[in-house]
């Protein structure tokens, strides 16, 4: 079991950086960051920010505990190169639609619709897909996601700059998710779209903030659920 400090050495080793850069993008103190290095501390309330500032999620570098990528773009930065365990393909290669293993360390997730989104009620729901709800398939190259990920296209503009009409997006319903992450969310209505936008907190109420200013920030209203966390996104155009 590795330490707070040798998972942020880790992941300063992949993105390149130094410990200085992780107390700026933070925001933390040097001494905050060089106690948890060093393993004179292994808690701190920064972990929230820490982990966002190193594109992985809070449960993986207090704890170890996967996913530990928050969200992995197709070109290149913050994804997994490891080839997926033979345990995970064991398991995902019972579902008759799901992540169908190719060649390691890569994976085809499933694209659906948004409607068949927004009636998930639960993770399971996604083993239950056939071959009608899959409209494509996404190339995967990340190992640690959940059994029951799942794709989807990007429609609309609400989510300029970042995410364009045509991008895809992979969804883990199992995967932690936190205020700033990308989610999408259902309307707990049958029939009806889901909808793709960054969940944030505010007090103690959740809103869904769109990327695009031009489109307003809405509070999660009562009956409204998160479907899953964004953990992967491939621009229109660029390939694996």
């Amino acid at each position: 079991m590795t330490t707070v400090g040798e998972r942020i050495n880790e992941r300063l080793r992949e993105l390149g950086k130094k410990q200085e850069w992780l107390a700026d993008e933070s925001g933390c103190a040097q001494n905050t960051i060089s106690k948890l290095v060093t393993g004179k501390s292994e808690k701190s309330r920064f972990i929230p920010q820490i982990a966002k500032a190193l594109g992985v999620t809070s449960d993986w570098l207090a704890e170890g505990i996967y996913p530990k990528l928050r969200v992995a773009d197709a070109s290149g930065d913050h994804r997994e190169s490891a080839p997926v365990t033979d345990a995970a393909g064991d398991s995902l290669a019972k579902l008759d639609i799901n992540v169908v293993p190719a060649s390691k360390p890569q994976c085809l997730v499933p694209i659906i619709s948004w409607v068949a989104a927004g009636e998930f009620a639960t993770s399971q729901d996604v083993k239950r897909l056939n071959g009608e709800d899959v409209t494509d398939w996404v190339r995967l190259d990340q190992n640690h996601h959940g059994q029951y990920v799942f794709g989807l296209i990007i429609h609309g503009d609400s989510m300029d700059p970042d995410f364009k009409e045509g991008d895809r997006i992979v969804v883990d319903p199992d995967a932690y998710w936190e205020s700033g992450d990308y989610v999408v969310i259902g309307n707990g209505q049958p029939n009806e779209e889901a909808t793709f936008k960054q969940i944030v907190k505010d007090g103690p109420d959740w809103y869904l903030r769109p990327r695009n200013p031009q489109w307003p920030v809405r509070r999660l209203e009562v009956g409204c659920r998160v479907i899953g966390r964004v953990i992967f996104h491939q621009p229109l155009g660029r390939k694996l």
